[in-house]
């Protein structure tokens, strides 16, 4: 079981950090060898700690750095764990995500004159960093709270020249502040032995200096692999790392942060953030997806019993052991490869037979979406899910019943979400044989096992997914579209997906027809 696990978790990380890095696009030489560089080091030998040992460490040393990965607000907590453990009060906070240029801004700020809003437009934050303002703002509200003052110390340049940059800054600011300890907090690249510090120490002399890593990959998975949990090792004396999650959960924020820029670029979720002044669904997820289904029903007018919105179980990566136990409880291998593969490749999800649900991270689309499934899945509780997925053909109509719904119910919530289209999958069917499969199964005239005869069943699920978001645009843009907003409703879809009677191919067809079935190769919905 042990082993079954780790291989899963492995996989998991293993998806999401590719996920997460393929959003980044082209990668330059400088920063692969940074990445190669803190993999290298993350991977030498390390020794348990703890947080006194670390907290002595801390208050004894001259430069405390701290390493971030920009949108993992766990790290931000960390960092005022540090702040609140210093004894003494003489500290200057530096900070990678303010350009040195705007110090007048920061000044101001802190001072109590500019607005959250005017201080952001100041140091143009829209451009120069974008990462969510609610994560740092703790640093400056704790700042104004125990009158500390804050550095700025981002630059452009490559990233040689901005750890040189800082390491100059830094310098001047120890030079002219000598009783003041200095806390850095910048990329956790940047904070390798051999970068930032090493710049610092050889420009001061006798400079007391600790590291202090955050969630490092090789560290986690060593520590699995041996059977340890400890939440503070250290690699020496003066370098130490601090494990606060799995590290799949910095990769998922990043995830998040792409999806909910790159899904409507019309919305500027950070301008949100910091009029509202909270993260979205970050606490009282259970709570939000019940106030999600009750809009959703309320929008869509659909008929369903008051318990739908209560009835249900909501598990995210803090229960994932719970939910691997789940899979792994799943008679056929073929069966828990379809959840396990969801599960690595970061999706949200129903457990079989269950209404229960796994959300990879709590976003307003990934929730939205869920409430969807979850109103589908109640309408229609009688099915057994383990018998359905015993047949290729009943698996297919009835995930892409389950993604389609999802999809349409999110798209209520997030009208800019994008899926592939048909035109797309036709373009790209070079690239992966799966969309083959898909076009195959749009074209075809009724669905039977001979369209997946060579596919295991997780490819089936994959290509339910698909083309259950292409049928959910659709259904959106009919239900959207002036001519049919009389005609027709969500009910008339929502009643008509008769599961029991795998009338899919009809379903399709209709669906289909109201944007010119015989046309629809060639048009781009």
């Amino acid at each position: 079981m042990k082993n079954k696990v780790i291989k899963l978790r492995k996989q998991i990380f293993n998806n999401l950090k590719s996920k997460a890095f393929s959003y980044e696009g082209s990668t330059s030489k400088e920063l692969i060898l940074y990445k190669e560089n803190q993999s290298k080091l993350s991977g030498r030998v390390f020794y348990k700690s703890d947080i006194e040992e670390l907290t002595r460490k801390v208050n004894s040393s001259d430069i405390i750095y701290l390493g971030d990965f920009h949108t993992f607000d766990q790290n931000i907590r960390n960092v005022l764990r540090v702040i609140r453990s210093l004894k003494e009060q003489n500290l200057i906070i530096a900070l990678e995500m303010v350009d040195t240029k705007y110090q007048f801004f920061i000044d101001t700020y802190l001072d109590g004159h500019l607005t959250d809003l005017e201080f952001l437009e100041s140091i143009n934050y829209h451009d120069s960093w974008r990462f969510p303002w609610i994560h740092y703002k703790l640093i400056f509200d704790l700042a104004k709270q125990k009158n500390i003052k804050i550095l700025g110390l981002n630059t452009n340049g490559s990233l040689e020249q901005r750890d040189e940059f800082a390491a100059t800054v830094l310098a001047q600011s120890i030079k002219d502040n000598k009783n003041y300890k200095h806390l850095v907090l910048y990329g956790e690249l940047h904070i390798a032995v051999n970068k930032l510090p090493q710049r610092l120490d050889t420009k001061i002399t006798n400079l007391s200096q600790v590291i202090l890593h955050q969630n490092l990959d090789e560290v986690y998975w060593k520590q699995i692999e041996e059977n340890n949990s400890f939440e503070i090792v250290k690699f020496n004396d003066f370098e130490f790392c601090m494990n606060s999650a799995p590290p799949w959960i910095k990769y998922e924020s990043m995830i998040y942060w792409y999806e909910n820029l790159c899904d409507d670029p019309d919305f500027d979720i950070h301008e949100y953030i910091i009029e509202n002044g909270t993260k979205i669904f970050n606490e009282n997820t259970h709570e939000n997806f019940s106030i999600l289904c009750e809009q959703l029903i309320k929008t869509s007018s659909i008929q369903v019993p008051s318990e739908v919105t209560i009835d249900f179980n909501l598990y995210d990566h803090t229960k994932i052991q719970y939910v691997e136990d789940k899979i792994l409880e799943l008679n056929k291998t073929e069966h828990i490869k379809i959840y396990e593969h969801l599960l690595c490749e970061g999706l949200s999800f129903k457990l079989p037979n269950h209404f229960a649900y796994y959300c990879s991270s709590y976003s307003v689309n990934r929730l939205s979406y869920l409430c969807g499934m979850h109103l589908f899945n109640f309408k229609n509780q009688n099915i057994n899910e383990i018998q359905i997925i015993n047949s290729k053909t009943n698996l297919f109509i009835y995930q892409t019943y389950n993604y389609a719904f999802a999809y349409f119910f999110s798209k209520i919530i997030n009208p800019h979400r994008k899926c592939e289209m048909y035109q797309d999958f036709v373009q790209m069917q070079s690239q992966n044989t799966i969309y083959s499969s898909v076009i195959r199964a749009l074209d075809a005239n009724e669905i039977d096992n001979s369209l997946f005869s060579k596919l295991e069943l997780f490819r089936v699920n994959d290509i339910a997914l698909d083309i259950g978001h292409l049928l959910g645009e659709y259904i959106y843009r009919i239900l959207t579209d002036p001519p049919n907003k009389q005609e027709l409703t969500i009910n008339y879809f929502y009643y008509n997906s008769k599961i029991n009677t795998f009338s899919f191919s009809l379903f399709k067809k209709f669906i289909l027809t109201k944007f010119d079935y015989q046309n629809h190769q060639k048009r781009q919905f």
